[in-house]
């Protein structure tokens, strides 16, 4: 059951959060546009740099999972596993189409988020790997903090789950930073830690979801790189 509760937690917080998120940027875009300093050379380099790049699914290899996009890998442990499309369609209740598609780019094209890995053991502990384009959830693009902020408070008004976020920090896997957000969280009766870790890439958010139920939230952020 928990291993369960623990996936379903992770899938319906992508999607709440891409409807919350289109909500809350429709309102302030006009502002947050006015905001934006776009005249620092280096921040124009970057822009440039990553919309050059194609979003595409990690792959698999033995234990290691190689996202080159957002550029970081995920070594599971001999005790975990990874889910096919399949499982992880099955865990989730999602149709077959928001995982295993042959151009993740076109396919985001048209949906607003995407699941690219998934990985557990019998525990319960797990980790989820999805993409969210943000031009089509939030008409927009945002910043990896925005976007915590956004994941803040739709965490905060989900009925019959208690969130109560324990840390915010910058953090790497490897050399490529990420934003994280921890969370203690109870959901019937069931209490985990679960983590988000955020990067930002043109228009899309990379998005790694740790849950953790019986691990402590470090011991499988090291298992990142």
């Amino acid at each position: 059951m928990k291993k369960l509760i623990s996936l379903i937690l992770c899938s319906v917080l992508i999607f709440t959060l891409a409807a919350c998120s289109g909500n809350e940027n429709t309102n302030k875009e006009t502002t947050t546009d006015a905001d934006v300093n776009i005249s620092e050379t280096t921040e124009k380099e970057t822009e440039q740099e990553e919309s050059k790049k194609t979003v595409a699914r990690g792959t698999i290899t033995e234990d290691v999972y190689t996202n080159e996009f957002a550029e970081f890998t995920f070594t599971k442990p001999s005790t975990w596993i990874y889910l096919t499309d399949e499982e992880i369609s099955e865990q989730i209740n999602a149709g077959q189409d928001v995982l295993d598609l042959n151009s993740i780019e076109q396919a985001l094209l048209e949906k607003s988020t995407l699941y690219d890995m998934a990985a557990m053991d019998s525990f319960g502990n797990n980790v989820l790997i999805c993409y969210e384009n943000t031009m089509i959830s939030g008409f927009k693009k945002v910043t990896a903090e925005e976007y915590l902020e956004l994941l803040d408070n739709s965490l905060k008004s989900l009925p019959g789950y208690d969130y109560v976020m324990i840390e915010k920090a910058d953090i790497k896997f490897g050399d490529t930073e990420f934003k994280k957000a921890v969370y203690e969280v109870t959901v019937e009766g069931a209490e985990m830690t679960q983590a988000y870790y955020v990067r930002a890439i043109d228009k899309y958010i990379v998005g790694a979801i740790v849950t953790a139920t019986t691990k402590d939230i470090t011991e499988i952020e090291a298992m990142f790189g």
